[in-house]
């Protein structure tokens, strides 16, 4: 008896913990304070030289001329400048041990 006692207990704490973690637990919150940044995809913007691998991708950033900077670390770490277009513009780092 002890035992099935045991098991319930266990059963509904488990249960229940799931149930919290998934969300069902906790209250609902207000809407949420984080304003959406709007975005539109466009696949394949960046145009790499042949031969050229981009890699992924660890940091990006852009400057007041609207160009993008994509910071790079696969084989080679480097630094890829894109135009406003995605046009290839320059490479920074490339050969250096340890940019």
């Amino acid at each position: 008896m002890r035992r099935v006692a045991i098991g319930i207990v266990a059963g509904v704490l488990l249960s229940g913990g799931l149930v919290f973690a998934q969300g069902g637990g906790a209250p609902a919150k207000a809407k949420a304070t984080t304003p959406e940044i709007p975005f539109e995809s466009v696949p394949n913007f960046f145009k790499l030289p042949a031969g050229l691998y981009l890699g992924e991708g660890t940091g990006i950033a852009t400057n007041s001329k609207g160009h993008v900077f994509v910071y790079t670390r696969s084989g080679e770490t480097r630094l890829f400048e894109f135009d406003q277009s995605g046009n290839f513009v320059k490479e920074f780092g490339a050969g250096s041990y340890a940019f």
